[in-house]
């Protein structure tokens, strides 16, 4: 699994981004708008990989499984209906699964180009 050491290197890249646009003569709530948007994208961006772990256990354990058996266990086990039913809920977790990082993407983009 790749996915947590590169969240964590994104996050800590945000974080020094956030830290460095942090204004220690403000209080929190006077920050600019560049320091929330960095530190938005660093909660958001390793949200991914317990979401990955926790929300799609079960669909990619289930998924796992069906692999390692042949076509025809497979179909007589679940169903073709079973395996597309299965991959479209896999399809949709993943659809938010991806919304996080690039949610973060999205907010470290705004603080460099707008702010």
């Amino acid at each position: 699994m790749t996915a947590p050491p590169f969240a964590i290197l994104n996050a800590t890249s945000l974080a020094y981004l956030a830290a460095h646009s942090y204004t220690s003569s403000h209080p929190l709530a006077a920050q600019s708008p560049r320091f929330y948007l960095y530190a938005a994208a660093t909660l958001l961006v390793p949200c991914i990989v317990p979401f990955t772990l926790t929300a799609m256990r079960t669909t990619n354990g289930a998924l796992k499984r069906l692999a390692k058996e042949r076509e025809e266990e497979v179909l007589v086990w679940v169903g073709k209906e079973g395996v597309v039913r299965l991959l479209r809920l896999w399809k949709r977790l993943n659809l938010v699964r991806a919304a996080f990082p690039a949610l973060g993407a999205l907010c470290a983009g705004v603080a460099v180009i707008w702010y």
